[in-house]
């Protein structure tokens, strides 16, 4: 009988239990469970134009999805629009040029204005000598205190995404369903 060599033995053991594992395995870990919320109020802002400090945000809380025409920043004046009358508003906006250029060949000593009516908003186109041209926004109800105030660039600037804004509060609506 031939003899055999020992480190045979020593490779055919360690390939039958390869050095390092144990002959018990670990437990498996338990599965950490996801914690969930309730989300009861909130208050979403998604800013989809923006001239100057002047923005057109798409407003979403927990009770409805709005448009707002904001004039210098958070702090400043903002009308609330449903997007049906954020669509009027942009179509009055889009004739901001047509206006500029009617009231200027007005312009004498006197300042000159022209009012659109949009839905349930008045949007005056104003030239003044000593102040320019400005476009105002304000509710036609009888005691609306709030008007925003924009240059002839900004409401340009907002036409086309005033007249967008049904699409995206569905858009918004549809990705923050809670």
């Amino acid at each position: 009988m031939k003899r055999m060599n020992w480190w045979w033995l020593v490779l055919a053991a360690l390939m039958i239990c390869p050095l390092g594992s144990s002959a018990e395995k670990e437990p498996p870990k338990p599965v950490k469970k996801v914690e969930t919320f309730d989300v009861e109020e909130y208050d979403f802002y998604w800013t989809v134009a923006e001239s100057g400090k002047a923005k057109v945000q798409i407003n979403k809380d927990q009770d409805s999805t709005t448009v707002l025409l904001r004039e210098g920043g958070m702090m400043g004046d903002y009308l609330q629009l449903t997007p049906k009358e954020a669509v009027m508003v942009g179509e009055a906006f889009t004739k901001t040029s047509e206006m500029y250029k009617k009231l200027k060949a007005t312009l004498q000593e006197k300042d000159v204005q022209e009012t659109v009516k949009a839905g349930t908003y008045r949007v005056s186109f104003y030239l003044s000598k000593k102040s320019g041209f400005t476009v105002h926004v304000r509710s036609s109800e009888r005691f609306s205190i709030t008007t925003v105030t924009l240059d002839r660039k900004q409401a340009k600037a907002f036409a086309a995404p005033l007249q967008k804004t049904p699409a995206m509060a569905k858009f918004v609506d549809k990705k923050l369903d809670f």
